[in-house]
């Protein structure tokens, strides 16, 4: 399972999925890009990428706010 560690405008939030990694990447920037704006670059934010073992595996993450 992978899970992709991100800020959405302020909050730390994860999401995960059982695709690899370089397809949920680009599902991921799906989701959440908007058209003429740069990858990480907007209010959404990939902090981390990497192998969780359930959705309870947060990488040493915490969620909620980013000051």
């Amino acid at each position: 399972m992978t899970r992709i560690t991100y800020t959405n405008y302020g909050d730390l939030e994860h999401m995960y999925s059982e695709i690899p990694k370089d397809e949920f990447v680009e599902q991921f920037w799906a989701i959440f890009g908007q058209q003429g704006v740069p990858r990480n670059a907007g209010g959404i934010k990939i902090i981390s990428i990497g192998h969780a073992s359930d959705v309870r595996d947060t990488g040493g993450f915490g969620t909620g706010k980013v000051a």
